[in-house]
């Protein structure tokens, strides 16, 4: 295994393709659709890495990177969005890619 990737996404179709390109790519995947999904399935096994979509229903994805979920061994954020502000103030962000070469060189 390349290490583990937990996928943030409320759009089944974005997180499932992104999911499987990962998972061909030999990373461990675990998926979810909202925010407090995510704090679970990072308390119970703290991926390497986290995808994260910033607009997310419920709980926002700027909550979920926030320091309830960082801390000096949490994963990194790899935050997916269309919006540009709240993007901006991600950890590291990219817009979703258009192809999926592209999305895995960010992971």
């Amino acid at each position: 295994m390349t290490g583990s990737v937990l996928v943030v996404d409320d759009d089944v179709l974005v997180r499932d393709v992104v999911g499987r390109y990962l998972g061909r790519a030999g990373y461990q995947v675990t998926l979810v659709g909202d925010g407090e999904d995510a704090l679970r399935a990072a308390a119970v096994d703290p991926p390497d890495l986290v995808v994260l979509d910033l607009m997310l229903p419920g709980l926002p994805g700027l909550e979920v990177s926030s320091p309830r979920m960082r801390s000096s061994s949490s994963p990194r954020a790899v935050s997916m969005t269309t919006g540009t502000e709240l993007a901006a103030r991600s950890r590291r962000q990219t817009s979703r890619p258009d192809r999926p070469e592209i999305g895995r060189a960010h992971v």
